[in-house]
Parts: structure tokens; sequence; C-alpha cells
């Protein structure tokens, strides 16, 4: 059971934004900062003079999409990385990275819409992973015709 409040005078639900800095905790978990830090903001991740770089893997876009998918990740230092398509049943239909080795960086990848075989991988719902010496992310994407 979830349960949702809004004190007298808060005008926002708890949980939305815990540090009451103005950013939404999902922004702030998106954007690679603390949602309970007040100093931590999207702003200033990965200014110099914060305790961490930015690394993890973006926002898939377009989501949906028909043709291709845009998948950007960041890590902090030079890493293998394996980077992968998978069904809703965690089969994997397309591998995008395995073993390749990235410097420390921001990366992009794109998947076409295909399978490892060649063929068409049809309209639905799948998961973008990237594992790397940071960390494994996983995002949702949605194929459409």
């Amino acid at each position: 059971m979830t349960i949702t409040a809004v004190p007298l005078g808060t005008q926002h639900r708890i949980g939305i934004d815990r540090d009451r800095d103005a950013y939404l905790d999902g922004d702030e978990l998106d954007a690679g900062s603390d949602g309970g830090d007040p100093q931590s903001t999207p702003l200033n991740v990965g200014v110099p003079g914060t305790s961490q770089p930015k690394i993890g893997f973006e926002r898939v876009t377009p989501n949906p999409f028909r043709a291709n998918a845009q998948m950007w990740f960041s890590i902090a230092r030079a890493s293998k990385v394996d980077a992968a398509i998978y069904d809703v049943l965690g089969r994997e239909v397309r591998s995008l990275a395995r073993g390749k080795a990235y410097e420390a960086g921001r990366w992009g990848l794109v998947w076409d819409g295909r399978k490892n075989d060649g063929g068409d991988a049809g309209i639905g719902v799948y998961f973008a992973r990237v594992r790397t010496a940071d960390g494994t992310w996983v995002r949702p994407l949605v194929r459409i015709r």
C-alpha cells in the first residue's frame, strides 16, 4: 500500500522534494544529484568543487521511437563497457557493445531496431542495459510503428 500526504502549508507531497530545494527528487536522481542534499542540485552536478563527477546512463531519446534510439552514458574512468537491448522476458535482442574499451567521458550508442541476426525487432517494450566499472544501469524504451 502506498500512502501520499500533503502536510499543511507545504504544497508538496512528502517524498517529491525531500530537501525542499525546488527540484523534484526524480529530476535530481536523473541528473545524478542527491535528492536529500539541498546543496546538490541538477544545476551543479559535475561542476568543479562538487564531490563526484556525473556518471550513469541518461534517458533514451526519442522514446518511444520508430527507426533509431539514441542512448548516452557517462563514465568517470576508463572502462570496458557491455551494452545490450533486452526484451521483456530478459532475452538479449541486440548487443551494442561487448567488452569494448571506452575512455572516461560521455558516450553515445544507437540502436537501429534490429536484432543480432539483422532481422527487425518489431514493436514492443525493450530494456537497454549499460554495464561499466562504475555500475550497471537499465532504461526502458518502446518501439512503435
